[in-house]
């Protein structure tokens, strides 16, 4: 369960990547690993997620393995910011920040992987209505 809850925290709780490297007075990302950080719309940020943690879970959707997955992440107390993350860039691709150009369609596929009952809903982004009430509520 160690291992999942690293990856998860590896999106829900990332520090900032900026070009620069970090910039440690900005407010939020210096929080527990129980809250999710601000969203981040820097180049580096989005490349490094959609290269490493979120390709690896978009490439796992497509094994015959994903829900087993899917149920072992269910079961770690980050689970619910993993959701939230991957909502804030479904929501956040329709608003057309980088970060949700570069991951809504990757964090699309992965939620419809996890909940195929809603799949119909993600298959082209969500309207900028819809956007505003995920981030609103999350």
């Amino acid at each position: 369960q160690m291992y999942v809850d690293v990856l998860i925290q590896t999106m829900h709780w990332t520090g900032e990547i900026v070009e620069d490297g970090p910039n440690i007075g900005r407010d939020g990302f210096n929080g527990p690993p129980t809250e999710l950080t601000p969203d981040q719309d820097a180049r580096p940020y989005a490349r490094t997620m959609s290269e490493g943690p979120v390709l690896l879970l978009e490439s796992m959707a497509r094994w015959s393995f994903a829900p087993a997955l899917w149920a072992a992440m269910a079961k770690s107390e980050f689970y619910h910011l993993l959701i939230q993350r991957l909502l804030r860039w479904i929501a956040r691709e329709a608003q057309k920040t980088r970060d949700g150009l570069a991951l809504g369609i990757q964090a699309r596929k992965i939620t419809t992987s996890m909940f195929p009952d809603i799949s119909s809903a993600l298959t082209k982004p969500v309207s900028i209505e819809v956007a505003a009430a995920i981030l609103s509520d999350s």
